[in-house]
């Protein structure tokens, strides 16, 4: 059994949502292999998306012990980033009161990760927990950073063309925050069509088993959190 492979392979069940089969695999490759990080995360995924929560984050801290221990830096990201989204779906979704450890783990992510879309998930659970202002230090703390220039600059702008800017971005994968942060304030307001097209919008950015990806899965309640 060669664990990298049979890892892909698990990791493939549970994008497309055949999560039985992959604990399963998963559960047999740790047998054998039971310091090989990955599957710990795959684990947590699988039980992320069928709604245990409070699993997934048991699988996560022994994900960590081991890439850690054993593990490459971008095995090590992959858990920190999956165990920030964790505390993200538990805040927005679930009723729990986690954004300062989502924030808390976000900041141990930029330690680990290049810059990508997924450090704004902190400011999103800061905005569903009515606190704007940290919402904003994080989001103007990313905006030092290059290649997040672009998203952060328009995170919170309100004026006239940014729609159009979001429709035709150099790069439209860093316009995914921006789509989920538009969408929820929409439904906060009330405006369901505003709601529901920019989380379309979204869900036509991202794929698979990325952190957008699950987050508007849940948005969408496809998926729900059952330890809430």
């Amino acid at each position: 059994m060669e664990p990298t492979l049979v890892y892909n392979d698990a990791v493939s069940m549970v994008a497309k949502g055949d999560l039985q089969a992959a604990v399963e695999q998963i559960d047999s490759l740790l047998t054998e292999y039971p310091t090989f990080g990955p599957a710990y995360t795959a684990h947590a995924q699988a039980f992320l998306i069928a709604g245990d929560s409070g699993q997934a984050l048991v699988d996560l801290a022994e994900a960590e012990k081991h890439d850690r221990a054993h593990g490459t830096p971008e095995q090590l990201a992959r858990t920190v980033e999956t165990r920030m989204l964790v505390h993200a779906l538990r805040t927005m979704f679930g009723g729990k009161i986690e954004a300062d450890r989502c924030r808390q783990v976000g900041e141990e992510l930029k330690k680990l990760n290049r810059p990508d879309e997924n450090w704004f998930i902190p400011a999103a659970v800061l905005e569903h927990d009515y606190r704007e202002p940290d919402a904003q230090k994080w989001v103007e703390g990313l905006s030092r950073i290059k290649e997040l220039g672009s998203p952060s600059s328009m995170y919170f702008t309100k004026r006239a063309g940014i729609t159009q800017l979001l429709l035709a971005p150099q790069n439209p994968k860093q316009m995914v925050p921006v789509h989920f942060a538009r969408y929820q304030r929409a439904k906060r307001e009330g405006d369901v069509a505003g709601a529901k097209k920019h989380l379309k919008r979204l869900q036509d950015l991202v794929r698979g088993l990325e952190p957008y990806a699950i987050i508007a899965r849940f948005a969408n309640n496809e998926l729900i959190l059952r330890d809430s």
